[in-house]
């Protein structure tokens, strides 16, 4: 599934850009959503790490594209970003916020197939699971393969992660489908831990990374099949 969110003020140029999309996704049997935005507040405000790619309209009212994009980098440096503008010298402003492509105005085909097959090679070759995180300071993206577990206490959850610790108000609940779809275990209540950094288990307890952490003694038995499975030619 290719997550696609497009950034134009102007409803005839999303249609056209949205015409190109399905055009092109569909001749290539991708499966895809779009997501229109028509202002690049909204666009940060609802931001996501399910998108996989960025379509951005440099004048936009408000906010332009290119002072969106650079906020958009703060908290996710990968996500491939195609420019699409009326003006071809304000293209170039792109390499600073490291943009992959841009399409000028009025958009024809040939050049909207051409980068985003670009795109599409880029998602294929970092392809990978990331999460969301809203925080009282911001947004964290986050690759789920660095998250070692998450606890839960109090309504709220900690991310530890190999080099930080993110803490968020919420329930466990929230994100709970999305890491077990990927390879974490709810070893008991408060903790969700990634099985790629388990290291040792013991009786009731297992060690992730170089913490030790409680095991549930309902989920033992389930436990020892995740990990099993997992080390075993399972989930990698």
């Amino acid at each position: 599934m290719i997550n696609i969110a497009i950034i134009e003020d102007n409803e005839r140029e999303y249609g056209r850009l949205a015409e190109c999309i399905d055009k092109y996704l569909t001749t290539e049997e991708k499966s895809f959503t779009k997501s229109w935005f028509k202002s690049a507040e909204v666009f940060l405000e609802n931001y996501s790490a399910k998108y996989d790619l960025v379509f951005m309209d440099i004048e936009l009212p408000g906010m332009d594209g290119l002072r969106a994009c650079k906020k958009l980098r703060v908290f996710d440096s990968e996500i491939p970003i195609i420019f699409v503008t009326n003006m071809a010298q304000y293209a170039s402003k792109g390499y600073s916020v490291d943009a992959l492509d841009f399409i000028v105005k009025p958009i024809t085909y040939d050049n909207f197939a051409l980068a985003t097959k670009r795109a599409l090679e880029k998602i294929q070759r970092t392809r990978t699971c990331y999460v969301t995180i809203r925080t009282q300071e911001g947004f964290y993206k986050l690759n789920v393969a660095e998250i070692k577990y998450v606890e839960v206490f109090n309504h709220n959850c900690v991310y530890h992660t190999e080099g930080n610790t993110i803490r968020t108000y919420g329930a466990l609940k929230d994100i709970e489908q999305t890491l077990l779809d990927v390879g974490f275990f709810k070893c008991s209540r408060c903790y969700l831990i990634n099985l790629r950094h388990v290291t040792e288990l013991k009786d009731l307890t297992v060690v992730v990374g170089n913490e030790e952490l409680s095991v549930s003694r309902l989920r033992r038995k389930e436990f020892l099949a995740a990990i099993a499975n997992y080390f075993g030619g399972g989930s990698n």
